[in-house]
């Protein structure tokens, strides 16, 4: 496997991980039933749901070992360390905010929305130019991250959004609690050890279970798609 190909995965792995984890964890943390309709059944204490979450924790576990060639420090720093500024930024806003901090607390405005857009910019010709000019991915490659950010983009302009207040509404069953996250970090790291130790022979594995991964992209992209417009056929009947 070349440089750029690992580093392609690489960006691949990261960019789910940054997108959907983050939030629901932050929704977890803060500990109120005031979480985003769209995320109730996810965030809901069910076996399935248990399952997918421990799923979630073996994948990551082992594409964290393989980035990392083994490195067991390197393994354990990245989790504990993640964890850690997650924590502490989040006690810090939550002591702010006090309990008026929520999920809602991130909603991001047109100028929010393109603040951001401006750091992800900066950020990759930063990264592109002065860091790692070396490894700069072929252009079909760029073409084809930029599509993907594209669709991503789509999708979130055509998603109906949650009704006002939806999101205060309070749980009807048990969800994730921060304890559960302790459990799940702690099997993150341990997992994460034991793959670093058994890296040259679960490597294949490894790839095997990434490519898998990759082939069940476009499956979740058209049930994303088909989900949206049952949604915007929904609301134009009942506007009718």
């Amino acid at each position: 496997m070349s440089g750029q190909d690992a580093a392609a995965m690489k960006v691949s792995r990261s960019a789910k991980m940054v997108f959907i984890l983050p939030a629901l964890c932050f929704e977890i943390l803060s500990g109120e039933n005031r979480i985003l309709s769209g995320h109730r059944r996810i965030l809901a204490k069910k076996r399935m749901n248990w399952l997918l979450a421990i799923a979630v924790v073996v994948i990551g576990a082992a594409f964290l070992s393989l980035n990392a060639g083994g490195n067991v420090a390197a393994v354990v720093l990245s989790i504990l360390g993640s964890a850690a500024i997650a924590e502490i930024l989040y006690w810090i806003a939550s002591r702010r905010y006090g309990g008026q901090f929520s999920i809602e607390s991130l909603r991001l405005g047109k100028m929010g929305i393109a603040i951001l857009i401006g750091y992800l910019a900066l950020l990759y010709i930063v990264t592109f130019v002065f860091l790692l000019p070396e490894r700069i991915a072929p252009p079909l490659t760029i073409l084809l991250t930029f599509c993907i950010y594209a669709v991503i983009v789509l999708l979130m302009y055509l998603k109906k959004p949650d009704e006002p207040g939806a999101g205060d509404l309070a749980l009807q069953t048990k969800h994730f609690s921060r304890n559960d996250l302790v459990i799940l970090l702690t099997m993150l790291t341990i997992l994460g050890i034991i793959c670093s130790l058994l890296l040259p022979v679960i490597s294949v594995p490894i790839v095997i279970l990434y490519l898998t991964l990759v082939a069940m992209g476009p499956v979740l992209l058209l049930v994303t798609l088909w989900d949206i417009w049952k949604d915007r056929r929904k609301g134009a009947v009942s506007a009718a």
